[in-house]
């Protein structure tokens, strides 16, 4: 499972009324996702 599957499938165990925000770093990979429309940046080194 990818950390984008991972994160989806946490927020959908949670009740709807639960605001959350999920960061997933893997070694090659990252997700950010958020239930709820929650706010969040995402922020790069360049």
């Amino acid at each position: 499972m990818n950390p984008r599957e991972a994160a989806h499938r946490a927020l959908t165990l949670l009740e709807d009324s639960v605001e959350v925000g999920l960061i997933i770093l893997t070694k090659n990979e990252f997700t950010a996702q958020a239930k709820n429309s929650i706010a969040w940046s995402h922020l790069t080194e360049t």
